[in-house]
């Protein structure tokens, strides 16, 4: 049953990933062809005959593997249909760890197993061990972004502002996969609260000009404006309107966080709270 679910999975998050197919049919294709009889599978461990301590031992890490995988695929599912990025990234939690449980002791860790373990430490509340396994993950493998990226977003959100800027301007000048745009705002927003803020405008000022992605007016060009001070926060919040619902919602989500960001580092605490 694990070997038919995790090849039939796997085929489905490809075609995802490679966007031949959207979130919410990728979702309808997991309920449909990963039909997994957990009970059974449950019934029939729970029916063998008493075991000795090793083999005991296996069959409860396999109730809890199956315990895991079972929930993780639920919050799968739900997470492409509702093209949930948090969702994805707790589901995937979910199957690696149910994948390490299964692991022989003693076996190294790998990239994934770092990332996937800082993941969970993440979800779980434990950020100090989240941040110590993503460091292990970049030491195992420092051409990926993926542990880099996620390891500075921890680091933003506890304001350990050093190491996160660190960390977004590697993202930002060695792995071109990863979004500059992005990254040159938090690099913008961490070196304003650092007292450094006409230096970081001058530099997020020298990124537009010279903008080699995407179109001169689109979404992303607004917020480094907005940040540098050539659009008012009026017309930011404006221009975050879309007849898109999903981008309508996620570009005021980012208007917001932005714009009330901005009104933190110029200490209106009580407008950034709007």
């Amino acid at each position: 049953v694990e070997n038919i679910v995790t090849a039939r999975y796997g085929s489905i998050q490809e075609e995802f990933a490679e966007h031949k197919i959207s979130g919410e049919t990728a979702a309808r294709l997991l309920e449909q062809d990963v039909v997994v009889p957990w009970d059974a599978a449950v019934a029939s461990l729970q029916a063998l005959p008493p075991l000795d301590g090793e083999g005991q031992l296996r069959r409860e890490k396999w109730l809890q593997c199956i315990a895991l995988q079972s929930e993780g695929f639920r919050l799968m599912s739900k997470a492409l249909a509702g093209d949930d990025v948090i969702g994805m990234r707790a589901a995937r939690a979910k199957l690696h760890k149910a994948s390490r449980l299964m692991t022989p002791a003693g076996a190294p860790l790998t990239y994934d197993d770092w990332l996937s373990s800082a993941n969970i430490k993440f979800y779980e509340g434990d950020v100090d061990g989240a941040i110590v396994d993503y460091t292990e993950a970049v030491r195992c493998d420092p051409k990926r972004a993926s542990a880099f990226y996620r390891r500075s977003q921890v680091c933003y959100n506890r304001q350990s502002w050093a190491r996160a800027l660190a960390d977004y301007r590697k993202i930002s000048e060695e792995f071109e996969s990863a979004e500059p745009d992005y990254c040159l705002f938090r690099i913008w927003l961490i070196r304003a609260r650092l007292g450094e803020r006409e230096a970081a405008t001058q530099e997020l000022a020298r990124y537009l000009e010279g903008r080699k992605c995407g179109k001169p007016d689109d979404w992303p060009s607004r917020i480094a404006r907005h940040l540098i001070g050539s659009l008012p926060e009026a017309d930011f919040l404006k221009a975050a309107g879309s007849k898109d619902e999903k981008a309508d919602r996620e570009q005021k989500c980012e208007a917001y966080f932005y714009a009330g960001t901005r009104c933190l580092i110029e200490g209106d605490r009580e407008k950034a709270k709007e």
